[in-house]
């Protein structure tokens, strides 16, 4: 059954290349195992967070449920999220029932508990690309709202393998299969980026384009929106993080 849920997952993605329905396919499968909701990110460039905060520097997409957002905020939901900080140092692994309450901050404290009256005690946090290894992190969470106590040790015990694989694969899917899985460019700021990816002057990409120059730095700017990013050179560099252009 569970090797089932894992293949039947991978089969699905080799269908698609949308990013909703390889999210739809993903979230469906790990509900298939148990779990209830999933929350997926992606730091492209690393040292952002400690400048503009996690909610900021990272593309992030859940099934948790509107009223955990709502409860914290959509633009900083991630802020005083005490597994985001753990990933980020290296823990491959964080379960929420054992988050340590010494070393974290009041607002941690206070998230971490108001989680826990939404129902969210029981989960586990996975480190997917080491941030320690390049510039690029990503981690999802997987929430087990109706795992609880002893069950919880039990269910990841037989469970935790199969989850992990099917993390991995969620991961490629988000970032190798789908373009527009965490931004949402269009094909024009797409070709801009992808054309300045592999070196071309932006009086190069407008002619090829057959727009003009004014046009190209329009798409640039709105990518860059898109994108987070304060210049050109950034948006780039998320971009081929993010898996949203490939040169």
């Amino acid at each position: 059954m569970k090797d089932a849920a894992f293949l039947e997952l991978e089969q699905a993605l080799g269908t698609t290349t949308s990013g909703d329905a390889c999210w739809s396919l993903c979230t469906d499968a790990f509900a298939d195992i148990g779990v209830s909701g999933i929350g997926y990110g992606v730091v492209p460039l690393r040292g952002e967070a400690a400048a503009i905060g996690n909610t900021q520097a990272v593309f992030f997409r859940h099934s948790y449920g509107p009223e955990w957002e709502a409860t914290f905020g959509a633009s900083e939901v991630l802020d005083n999220d005490v597994t985001v900080d753990l990933l980020a140092a290296g823990h491959s692994e964080v379960f929420w029932h054992q988050t340590p309450e010494d070393g974290i901050s009041e607002a941690q404290k206070r998230q971490w508990h108001i989680e826990d009256d939404l129902g969210m005690a029981f989960g586990v946090s996975l480190l997917l690309v080491d941030p320690r290894l390049g510039s690029v992190a990503s981690g999802l969470g997987l929430c087990m709202s109706d795992v609880a106590g002893k069950d919880f040790d039990r269910y990841w015990q037989s469970y935790g393998s199969t989850a992990r694989r099917m993390a991995h694969t969620l991961d490629y899917a988000m970032r190798g299969i789908a373009r527009d899985a965490l931004v949402q460019l269009s094909p024009r700021e797409t070709d801009c980026l992808t054309y300045l990816a592999i070196g071309l002057r932006p009086d190069e990409i407008a002619f090829r384009l057959r727009i003009s120059p004014k046009s190209l730095e329009k798409y640039v700017a709105s990518a860059k929106v898109k994108l987070r990013a304060r210049t050109r050179d950034q948006a780039v560099a998320k971009a081929l993080m993010l898996g949203a252009i490939r040169p």
